[in-house]
């Protein structure tokens, strides 16, 4: 039997408005992920050549929040406590009042000093293992994610994963060099002169009437629900494949650490790769190269001493669910701000994920043939949609109508031997004065044992962050594994 759930005025008065709404089944899967303490949070480090201070932060956030509700909602959190019982997901609603400090913190003194301790250096190992452990609550008062300044020019966005994804955290550092951009400094010292930071950046009673619909949740825009002919698969992968894979060799936990690694393409490394990709005869994507090439360097280091039956590895790759919303026309009649609302521009914050799953065996030479196949499989993968049909049989009633979505996850990722990669890449940020930036996550709960987290910037070329869960192999094959990666990447093409 499933639970009712209450809405109390607030939330009632909320939803006529456009303001509040359930949350849609992928958004529910992170915050169960987050309920379970099982996801903590991924971050975004921006550096920009413009001075920020917190009275240019105040002026930034408090217009973007209103052109993007989304960024004001907190959720009502429910009883999901009876394993066995379905439970109704949550809703989200524009918070009330929201205060600076309710978006903009100051990180940790332990952090600060590890920072400034560094020579103010954003691609420290131990300084993004420490920023990915800071705690964003899950609940009624807190909204899902922070900024924070590491210093005049360097900004932190934290996410707990419920209403945002990594994409966000790309529009988020482009959005701010974008208002950076076309304030000049002269009208960025006369506004910061005005600014009260004790002065509320919004408040719902005065001004409801200023705001958008929220946009909906993805799978309401988006079909995630596979077609039979791909079922056959994904029971067999799950049955038999999965079984028969490498495994971590220890039970995860949710007190797992994990080992921090980042790997830089440098920007004329990467002009030169993008003019090595464009003279083979199909285009091949940077992600697919880079996915090879670690692949290469896990069986040389790692997956050749892989005892597993079949001696197959997984990666695990998030998508961006965007692509597949389409493009709704602007209209100015009655329902104009519902087609607002439905516009891509207004899906550029949230949690808009799909993603696939792939074993595969592993490579132990490199060749172009190898580099194409990855290519084209991946390729093909997101032609045919494929990265909606795993979260869509996750988030399927048939699970979550049998019993608790977040004992279905305790149960598969708690206590149990976990996989392979998950490599997630937000792509390259474009934007005015933007010097670096680093994408930095850890596999959490997740069911992989070594997380990749990439992004890129025209500046600075690509940044790799590599997190494994101790124990997944030891300090010394790990280091030799990161090594033999980065020397793949600066001259791959000299080994084939």
């Amino acid at each position: 039997m499933t639970s009712t759930i209450t809405l109390n005025p607030s939330l009632t008065e909320k939803e006529s408005k456009g303001h509040a709404r359930q949350m849609g089944k992928i958004e529910n899967y992170f915050a169960s992920l987050k309920r379970q303490d099982m996801f903590n949070n991924f971050c975004v480090i921006s550096r920009f050549e413009s001075q920020i201070t917190n009275e240019l932060l105040y002026l930034f956030v408090k217009g973007l929040i209103v052109k993007y509700p989304i960024l004001m909602c907190v959720t009502n959190a429910t009883d999901h406590s009876k394993a066995d019982t379905p439970s109704p997901r949550d809703h989200i609603m524009v918070k009330d009042l929201i205060e600076f400090t309710d978006i903009v913190i100051e990180l940790p003194a332990a952090i600060m000093d590890l920072y400034h301790g560094s020579g103010n250096n954003m691609r420290n190992p131990d300084l993004l293992q420490r920023l990915n452990d800071v705690e964003i609550p899950y609940g009624d008062a807190s909204l899902t994610w922070r900024l924070a300044r590491l210093d005049d020019h360097t900004v932190v966005y934290l996410s707990n994963h419920c209403l945002s994804d990594g994409v966000s955290g790309k529009n988020m550092t482009i959005s701010l060099s974008e208002f950076l951009s076309t304030n000049t400094s002269s009208t960025n010292s006369a506004d910061a002169t005005s600014v009260d930071l004790n002065e509320p950046l919004f408040q719902y009673q005065t001004q409801s009437t200023e705001l958008k619909h929220l946009p909906p949740a993805i799978d309401s825009l988006v079909n995630f629900t596979p077609p039979l002919s791909y079922l056959p698969e994904f029971v067999f992968n799950t049955l038999v494949i999965n079984k028969l894979s490498h495994k971590h060799p220890e039970l995860s936990s949710r007190e797992q650490k994990h080992v921090y690694k980042l790997v830089n393409i440098s920007s004329e490394r990467l002009s030169e790769i993008k003019k090595i990709l464009s003279s083979q005869s199909q285009r091949i994507t940077i992600n697919s190269l880079i996915h090879t090439l670690w692949r290469t360097a896990q069986y040389q280091h790692v997956l050749q001493f892989n005892n597993s039956f079949l001696k197959l590895s997984d990666t695990a790759v998030p998508c961006d669910a965007r692509r597949y919303v389409k493009e709704q026309a602007s209209t100015t009649d009655a329902a104009a701000g519902d087609a607002a609302a439905n516009s891509k521009d207004h899906l550029k914050f949230g949690s808009n994920v799909s993603g696939v799953h792939k074993y595969h065996h592993p490579i132990n030479n490199l060749t172009w043939n190898w580099i194409t196949y990855e290519n084209s499989l991946f390729q093909g993968y997101i032609q045919n949609k494929r990265p909606l049909y795993p979260f869509g049989i996750l988030t399927s009633d048939l699970i979550t109508q049998r019993k608790s979505l977040d004992q279905v996850l305790t149960e598969a990722s708690v206590g149990v031997q976990r996989q392979g990669t998950l490599m997630s890449n937000v792509g390259l940020v474009k934007g005015h004065g933007i010097k670096d930036t680093v994408f930095s996550q850890n596999s959490e709960m997740n069911f992989s044992s070594v997380c990749l987290s990439i992004v890129g910037t025209e500046n600075s070329g690509v940044n790799i962050v590599i997190a494994m869960c101790e124990g997944w192999t030891t300090d010394e094959k790990f280091n030799a594994m990161v090594k033999y990666f980065e020397e793949l990447l600066n001259d791959f093409e000299l080994r084939i």
